[in-house]
């Protein structure tokens, strides 16, 4: 018994922190009392439909308008309309937004159907406003959620679709009437509810509440405890734990906010006490959080987008990144042992570090989730979904095993609640991306910079590939990694095809 709480104090101490408080902290309000728990419903509802649905899912545009529907409402009342708003308590313009797209989703609802039969028809003066509030909530929500960034980008793409026609030849594009923008991206499966909806309602958000259930149940303190055994004691101890935990961590949170939050709040300063400078030591878990999002199984919701637009499966993807997270962890790795030999920085005595066996015994079962995950995907065939629905399920079984792991009732609730409100900053990027994507098809955008980016590099396939890395870097400093990846994608990737690349 002395034995077990030994290692719980090991292996949890600070760690507790080993939770889903990488996405917390980026819901912006902290509501308690009757707000709180109306938020709470509404975010447990909202992940036992995504479970319910990843195993028998529906119509593709119900689907997509009630998952829209369930995000957009927790981000319109978790997420304040700036910095300067009262963040404990619900606004009311939050809710003026709230019931505006709880309308708009009725009204889609019952009017669909009866919408596909009138296709090529001039939509009504009511529908075109409704849409053009839709666009709005849709950018608002991006904003609120992951900045002016993409939100302006969106912005730029409606404006010039509808403008692009007075601008010269090379990037110019016949006159697109208001009328038809709208049109295009409301009631359709084309626009808000396209496919990178989707992608998210069916794919994106049971991978992030696997991952949140991984973390409730504890198995980040185990995979901490496992880290901290193994390379704790070592010269530069403290930052290979970070590296080894963050990629471990990795594994079952894709999240690099989650990751660096969850880890960074202990190996930071276990860091700089050990004599790494602050700054490297903050550099170290930045860019091992980072790898978390293209860490498999559990990778960020870019790999979904590239199921889509390449066509191939979840685990042909996952199989190609499994080499490269290798090598990007020992990279780093090397990186801080370098630093560790050039300033002589020792490790922690062994005795203030967890046993590798006891860590193992205690949490060896938080590896069977993955384990379930991997062989839904590659030996049975069911869908990406079904396949995330029976990883879910069997965390709270397989927690069981022990009775020092097992998750009670509260637990899988706040795990349901916390995976629904983790998710919203990805169902910003996402559903909004949809305009973008929409903006920069109707014109033809794609085309005519793949086409100026061949001019530029002279036909030259390495001159080409610099100037992705380029555009590369640009994107990646003010925006967020889907949306990077999907406009690289759509511009760039045309030209790169047309020079010969697969």
């Amino acid at each position: 018994m002395d034995e077990e709480v030994e290692l719980e104090r090991r292996t949890q101490g600070p760690s507790e922190a080993l939770t889903h408080e990488g996405e917390e902290r980026t819901t912006k309000r902290k509501l308690s009392g009757p707000a709180g728990k109306i938020v709470t419903v509404i975010a447990v509802f909202f992940s036992l439909f995504q479970l319910i649905t990843g195993y028998a899912p529906l119509i593709a545009m119900y689907q997509r308008l009630i998952h829209v529907a369930f995000a957009f409402t927790l981000i319109f009342l978790l997420y304040p309309i700036s910095a300067r708003a009262k963040k404990d308590r619900l606004a009311w313009e939050g809710l003026l937004l709230t019931a505006l797209l709880l309308y708009i989703s009725y009204y889609v609802v019952t009017h669909f159907i009866a919408r596909a039969d009138q296709v090529g028809l001039e939509p009504p003066l009511y529908e075109l406003i409704l849409g053009g509030i839709l666009i709005f909530l849709t950018i608002e929500a991006s904003r609120r959620t992951t900045g002016w960034s993409l939100a302006i980008f969106i912005f730029c793409s409606l404006l010039y679709a509808r403008f692009g026609e007075w601008l010269p030849t090379v990037l110019g594009h016949p006159d697109y009437a208001v009328e038809r923008i709208i049109s295009g991206l409301f009631m359709t499966t084309e626009g808000v509810y396209g496919a990178l909806t989707g992608i998210s309602s069916t794919f994106i958000f049971l991978f992030v509440l696997f991952g949140t259930f991984m973390q409730e149940s504890g198995a980040g303190k185990v995979f901490f405890g496992l880290a901290s055994s193994l390379f704790g004691h070592v010269r530069g101890g403290p930052a290979k734990i970070a590296v080894v935990a963050s990629s471990m961590f990795g594994l079952i949170s894709g999240s690099a906010m989650a990751n660096v939050s969850a880890v960074g709040q202990i190996t930071i300063p276990m860091m700089k006490k050990a004599g790494y400078k602050p700054h490297f030591a903050a550099a170290v878990e930045a860019a091992s959080g980072v790898g978390g999002q293209f860490d498999p199984p559990v990778m960020g919701g870019s790999v979904f987008i590239m199921m889509e637009i390449l066509g191939v499966s979840y685990w042909a993807i996952c199989k190609a990144a499994w080499p490269a997270a290798i090598l990007y962890y020992v990279g780093i790795f090397f990186i801080v042992d370098f630093e560790a030999v050039k300033h002589n920085l020792k490790g922690q005595p062994k005795e203030t570090l967890p046993k590798f066996t006891e860590v193992l015994k205690e949490g060896f079962h938080f590896f069977i989730p993955p384990v379930i995950l991997v062989y839904f995907l590659v030996y049975v065939s069911v869908t990406e979904s079904r396949a995330a629905f029976w990883a879910v399920v069997s965390v709270p079984l397989v927690s069981m095993l022990r009775p020092s792991t097992r998750m009670s009732w509260r637990q899988i609730l706040r795990a349901l609640e916390r995976g629904a409100i983790g998710f919203l900053p990805i169902a910003g990027v996402v559903v909004a991306c949809n305009i973008l994507i929409g903006m920069i098809t109707l014109t033809g955008l794609g085309l005519q910079i793949s086409s100026i980016l061949i001019e530029l590099s002279g036909n030259s396939l390495l001159m080409l590939l610099i100037l992705t890395m380029i555009a590369s870097i640009i994107l990646g400093l003010g925006l967020p990694i889907i949306v990077s990846y999907l406009v690289l994608a759509v511009l760039v990737a045309p030209a790169l095809t047309q020079m010969g690349v697969e």
